[in-house]
């Protein structure tokens, strides 16, 4: 049986999460709110290095092909 728990894991396991020293949770200050600080220049490089946008530009291919193809679909039934 699968189970999460984000204070406790029972041994050998421990937390996704929190580390199981974790007592509780703080608010930070909506002008201290950023992310990066908290994840440190290393996390921050590694995650620009594995970071994929490919998607992104097939998705204004796909737009621009679609709207070519809607443009002669629209040509070709005016002259027919």
């Amino acid at each position: 049986m699968l189970s999460f728990s984000m204070f406790y894991s029972p041994p050998p396991y421990s937390d996704l999460i929190f580390q199981d020293a974790t007592t509780q949770l703080k608010i930070i200050e909506p002008s201290e709110r950023i992310y990066y600080k908290y994840l440190g220049s290393d996390f921050m490089r590694a995650r620009r290095i594995v970071d994929c946008h490919a998607g992104a530009e097939g998705i204004n291919t796909s737009i621009i092909t679609l709207t070519l193809s809607a443009i002669f679909a629209i040509v070709i039934l005016k002259n027919w």
